[in-house]
């Protein structure tokens, strides 16, 4: 699989879908859905399980800093996975989601 942006933001939103399989956004989960207990109800715990599956999907570490900007959503996730994702043809590709 390459390391497009649209692979990495799927990957994310499969990875936080499957954290939350009985959410009431479906397939049509915005990406400015607060993952917390304001928006998809995660607790701490569940958040750093979600952010454990992240890295194991995509080979990318989900650092403690990402916290120390607001509220984690979707949209944040996308946007560091996308950041720290090795681009298509280096030599390193995101994995495959594990489903």
């Amino acid at each position: 699989m390459t390391g497009s942006a649209r692979d990495v933001a799927a990957i994310v939103r499969n990875t936080v879908r499957a954290r939350v399989p009985d959410s009431s956004y479906g397939p049509d989960l915005p990406d400015d859905t607060a993952v917390g207990r304001a928006g998809l109800g995660l607790d701490s715990i569940a958040i750093v399980e979600l952010l454990l599956d992240c890295e194991a999907a995509l080979g990318v570490p989900f650092p403690a800093a990402i916290f120390d900007t607001g509220p984690l959503t979707v949209r944040r996730l996308i946007d560091h996975a996308r950041r720290s994702t090795p681009r298509s043809g280096s030599g390193d590709g995101i994995k495959s989601p594990a489903v």
